[in-house]
């Protein structure tokens, strides 16, 4: 149990956690303390620490170290290509490759990378040369914070992994179990509480995204206005259809915002992507669970769409907080892989 990992996901309103039981994935989908988190910010700590000791003890996790998914807010992320050199000379350079996208020093960051190793065009190819990779940067002092929150906590931050890595492992799972996928180009709709953010791959390697500032919070306005109540007591209307509150038309206009938005993003990658478009489009987060937004979101695009479920191992594919919890089960999978070297 030393080795073994849990995949974590810290959001606005919950934590989610995968772990291996067995050969299957158990997932944990845990509503967090209000006021604990805000946009990938931890803003009480000692509370967060209070919230994962209770977390361990009363849902008797044994693994200790944590491979921990970072929002896209939370990691600067590039596909770049540098000239032929050593890790030692790639370490000294990194830096440069994001002197226009982050703030303040360079030394305040940490870097890593990944390499490419998606199969590239004969004409393209230019081995002796060239050394395409994956490059991240990520705040120092937000290492070291999550890193002596979860060691207060009884956990280890072995590794913190960028959103785009941890879904490209997903993906390279699915590919491992049907090669004939290999060359899908794939839409990750994530639905989440203040924000929706999609991403496009190709086959399984990061190809671009997207942030809409539109979230399943819209909903809770909405909600909190039609039944005159506290927007924070509407959840129970809102993944329950409470009163039919969903099929309201206010609701409905929310559903057609998120299907358009969803609908242009997609287009927009078709009209740019003479060469290929994308194949098929998954949706995950908390708006996954509202069944009238995913048929919205069919409705609005000629390829076929699916809930992430389709993607995940056994034992995190068949709860309903799979939707919720999909980016923790990618998180466990990328550490585990990490931890073997692959």
């Amino acid at each position: 149990m030393s080795n073994a990992f849990i995949g974590m996901d810290i959001g606005n309103v919950n934590c989610k956690i995968a772990a291996r039981d067995g050969d299957r994935v158990k997932i944990l989908e845990l509503k967090l303390p209000e006021n604990i988190a805000r946009d990938g910010d931890i803003c009480a700590p000692e509370s967060m620490v209070d919230f994962l000791r209770r977390v361990r003890r009363t849902h008797h996790i044994h693994e200790r170290n944590v491979a921990l998914a970072l929002p896209e807010s939370k990691a600067y992320f590039r596909h770049v290509t540098l000239p032929k050199m050593t890790v030692s000379e790639l370490k000294l350079n990194l830096p440069y490759e994001f002197k226009d996208y982050i703030d303040g020093a360079p030394e305040d960051y940490y870097y890593d990378y990944l390499i490419d190793e998606s199969p590239v065009p004969a004409e393209e190819q230019d081995p002796d040369k060239e050394l395409r990779l994956y490059a991240a940067a990520i705040k120092r002092k937000e290492i070291l914070s999550a890193e002596d929150l979860f060691r207060k906590a009884g956990f280890r931050l072995k590794v913190a992994i960028p959103e785009p890595i941890a879904y490209m492992r997903l993906l390279r799972e699915e590919i491992h179990r049907n090669a004939e996928i290999k060359t899908c180009e794939t839409v990750f709709a994530d639905i989440g509480y203040h924000e929706m953010v999609m991403m496009l791959f190709k086959g399984s390697e990061f190809a671009a995204s997207k942030t809409v500032q539109i979230g399943t919070q819209d909903f809770d306005v909405s909600i909190a206005e039609q039944k005159n109540i506290d927007q924070f007591t509407t959840a129970s209307y809102k993944y329950n259809n409470f009163e039919g509150i969903m099929d309201s038309n206010e609701c409905q206009r929310i559903y057609d915002r998120f299907a358009l938005e969803i609908s242009k993003v997609v287009n927009f990658y078709n009209f740019n992507n003479p060469d290929g478009n994308a194949d098929r489009l998954f949706y995950l987060g908390g708006g996954a669970q509202i069944p009238q937004l995913t048929a919205a979101i069919r409705d609005s695009v000629d390829i076929p769409c699916d809930g992430i479920r389709a993607l995940l191992p056994e034992g995190a594919n068949s709860d309903k907080e799979s939707m919720v919890c999909a980016l923790s089960v990618a998180a466990l999978l990328e550490g585990e892989a990490t931890r073997h070297g692959n």
